[in-house]
This record gives structure tokens, C-alpha cells and sequence, in this order.
């Protein structure tokens, strides 16, 4: 037991404290040990704080350890999902992965294994300009010099069988060194040579079926193209009447009479090394002169004035709510004659054209046509 005095411990039962001479007035149990609870607490407190420093040292050694081990783990995490999405052709998320992963173990191989495989998908699926991306990207690695080269012969190849010619062309003239492209080719530079021709364009057709005039009836092709080159131009007969240009496959003939001009357009053919419009003109070469002929007129000769093969526009028919000076620029063109009449509410004209009709003005504005 304790003395209440000096607080020392005493013999249990101690009527007097044997340190200080207290008297020492008896307690139940209960009090007694509870007094001694309390004078141990302070040591008990104290060795508690300690217990719960070292666990939570402890615990932050096992955070710091695991924390370690994952950041050591990850490359081997990130490296093994790469690989998974190369192996379920995920090609674009395995070239973003294995770049990330940067040096780690054979990951840069690995990306390019990843670009190859995409590329070539891109290639089996028609889309030809994103694998020609790649492999050029890819230059030497494994055999991507080859499948570029495969890549731009199928893309040209489409486009031979989708009739763009010369998107074809220009990419089989840059395939030297790849032997399907040299057939294809020859084929690609006629059939070219055949869609200029029927459009009219003959110079680029010329330099296209010189380039293989034995191939089908290219020569054939040939001859008729420098024809056409030399009708090419303007013509014009002595006096100046009439005009006549051949542009591709078009014949503008211009007739200018007084102050009159009259334009025509046909489609020309040709045979036997003569053009053909409205089945029944002609045009023949004689040396350095034009001849037209027709069925109701007798022969026009015609010198060539100027190589300009620009058609002149084609004059509009006179309609209601026309000027007169847009009636006079006309298929009509100027009138015979010319009646007017003033009343109070304005001036009324009547324009008359000996093989057509009438054009009646009010105010100098057509209300009416009268064939």
C-alpha cells in the first residue's frame, strides 16, 4: 500500500508509515487498488506512445516497399498489355505503347514490328495513301521497301480499273524498278491516249500514243490525232465573211454580214481525213488552205489566220424584257427596218426582220415577238 503523506509504499495493514510516521487510516481494497492504478499509468501511457510509433513505422516501410516494387513492375505491365495489343491487332495502341516504353527490352523493335503489321493491313484493305505513309516511314525494315512498292502498283492498278488514267500514269512512270508495272503501263498510257483523243485534248493525246504505237490501233489513234492538230485553229475566207474555228471536237463558224454577226456550233467527225459537221459540210486540207464544202453551195476557201482555237460565245435568242442593244447582240441581230410610233403615253417600236419576224419595243424594251 502507499502512504498518503509521502507517498511511499508501506506494508500492507501499516497502522503508522515507517517513513514519515503518518498514522495511516485503513481502506477498503477497491481504493487501494485503485491508487495504485493510477500511480502506474503515466508508465503504462508512455509505453503505449511507443508501440503505436513503431506500427506506424513499420507500416509505412510496407507502403514504401510495395510502392518500389509496382513502380519496377510497371514497365513489365505496360511492356505485356503492348504485346497483347499487337497480338489482337490493336496496331495504333501497340505503336503508342511500345513508344512510351521507350528503350525497355525489345520494345522499339517491337513498335516497328507494330507499324509493319498496320501498314499492311491498311494495304490489304484498299487504303492505299495510309500504308504508303508507313512503309515509307518504315524505309529498311524488313522487307518494307518491297511492300511499298506493292502498294503503290495495286493503288495504281484501281485506279487504271476505275478509269483515272492519269492518276495511274503518274504513278507507274516513278516504278522503274518493279517489273509488274511496265505492262500495266502500256495499257494505262493508251487507254489515257484514247480519253484524250475522244475529249478533244490531241496534243496530250499525240505525246501518249508515241509512246507505244504498236500496241492495238495506236497508230491508228496517231494519224488521226495529227489530222485534227492541223484543222486546228482559225480560218478565214478572203473577203472576211466567214470565220471558222476548230477547237478539239467543236467547229465554231462565224458569218458576219453588214453589221450583222451569226454564230454556229457543230460537233465534228472524221473520215477519210476530212471533218464532218451537220452531215452535210465538209472540210477538207489543201495544202496550207481550208475547203468547205456543202450540199447547197459551192466550195469556200479558207487561210489560216491564227492558231487560236477559242470559240467565240454563242449569241442568245430575243426574248421579252431585252434591251435594244441586247436584241441587237442577238441571234436577230440588227433590224430591215425599223417602225415607230409617239403617242402621250411613250414610243412604241415595231423592229422588223425580212426572214424572222417582228420585235415590238415600248420604251425601248421588247414586249413582244412575233415570228
Amino acid at each position: 500500500m502507499i502512504c498518503t503523506q509521502c507517498k511511499k509504499e508501506i506494508a500492507d495493514g501499516s497502522l503508522f508509515c515507517n517513513h514519515c510516521g503518518e498514522k495511516i487510516e485503513q481502506q477498503p481494497a477497491a481504493k487501494q487498488i485503485q491508487e495504485t492504478v493510477k500511480e502506474d499509468a503515466p508508465t503504462q501511457k508512455r509505453g503505449g506512445k511507443k508501440k503505436k510509433i513503431f506500427i506506424a513505422s513499420a507500416f509505412i516501410l510496407i507502403v514504401a516497399a510495395g510502392f518500389g516494387a509496382y513502380q519496377l513492375a510497371q514497365p513489365y505491365i505496360k511492356y505485356n498489355q503492348a504485346l497483347l495489343q499487337l497480338e489482337n491487332k490493336e496496331f495504333a495502341i501497340a505503336i503508342d505503347s511500345f513508344s512510351e516504353l521507350k528503350s525497355f527490352k525489345d520494345a522499339p523493335q517491337k513498335r516497328l514490328e507494330s507499324k509493319y503489321e498496320f501498314a499492311s493491313e491498311y494495304m490489304r484493305d484498299d487504303n492505299f495513301e495510309e500504308a504508303i505513309e508507313i512503309f515509307e516511314e518504315l524505309g529498311t525494315y524488313s522487307d518494307s521497301e518491297q511492300m511499298l512498292l506493292e502498294t503503290k502498283f495495286l493503288q495504281a492498278q484501281t485506279y487504271y480499273y476505275s478509269q483515272k488514267y492519269k492518276e495511274a500514269v503518274s504513278i507507274l512512270e516513278k516504278l522503274d524498278d518493279y517489273e509488274k508495272a511496265d505492262e500495266l503501263l502500256v495499257k494505262a498510257n493508251y487507254a489515257y491516249g484514247v480519253a484524250q483523243y475522244k475529249s478533244g485534248s490531241f496534243r496530250h493525246a499525240k505525246v501518249l500514243f508515241e509512246k507505244n504505237q504498236d500496241y492495238k490501233e495506236a497508230k491508228e489513234y496517231l494519224k488521226n490525232t495529227e489530222t485534227m492538230l492541223k484543222f486546228s485553229g482559225t480560218w478565214q475566207d478572203e473577203k472576211g465573211y466567214q470565220t471558222v474555228i476548230f477547237s478539239g471536237w467543236q467547229v465554231g463558224t462565224i458569218y458576219s454580214v453588214s453589221r450583222d454577226e451569226s454564230i454556229l456550233r457543230a460537233k465534228a467527225t472524221l473520215k477519210d481525213n476530212k471533218i464532218y459537221i451537220y452531215d452535210s459540210y465538209s472540210y477538207e486540207l489543201n495544202n496550207d488552205e481550208l475547203v468547205e464544202r456543202s450540199d447547197s453551195f459551192g466550195p469556200t476557201i479558207m487561210k489560216k489566220i491564227s492558231s487560236s482555237t477559242d470559240l467565240p460565245s454563242l449569241k442568245s435568242a430575243p426574248a421579252i424584257g431585252m434591251t435594244k442593244e441586247e436584241v441587237k447582240q442577238s441571234t436577230w441581230g440588227h433590224p430591215d427596218d425599223i417602225n415607230r410610233t409617239e403617242t402621250k403615253n411613250g414610243v412604241r417600236e415595231q423592229w422588223v426582220y425580212d426572214y424572222k419576224g417582228y420585235i415590238y419595243l415600248d420604251d425601248g424594251i421588247v414586249t413582244g415577238i412575233q415570228d
